[in-house]
């Protein structure tokens, strides 16, 4: 028995430039480990132990884009203050 599982992650932003879509590995049943909770004596499949973190990584991941781009966006921005008393100018010399 043995698992095919992809080469790359679909959506992987930098994949190799030789690499093809959906091409897969072949790998023995005895090298895969599925982690998961039995419920029942003689239970094969679960729900793996990283399930309860996976949609919180995925949050973490979209907080950090959104901050990162929000500080690309207040990079962009001008600073500017005013002053409550006008500023005079100064006198120019003539010759």
């Amino acid at each position: 028995m043995a698992y095919h599982v992809l080469r790359h992650p679909p959506g992987d932003s930098l994949p190799p430039l030789d690499a093809t879509p959906w091409e897969t590995v072949r790998l023995p049943a005895e090298d895969i480990v599925h982690l998961f909770h039995p419920l029942a004596p003689g239970q094969l499949r679960g729900v793996s132990w990283l399930a309860p973190v996976l949609l919180r990584l995925h949050e973490l991941d979209a907080f950090e884009d959104a901050t990162l781009a929000r500080q690309k966006v207040a990079a962009l921005l001008p600073g500017s203050s005013r002053r409550k008393t006008a500023i005079r100018s100064w006198p120019t010399e003539r010759a």
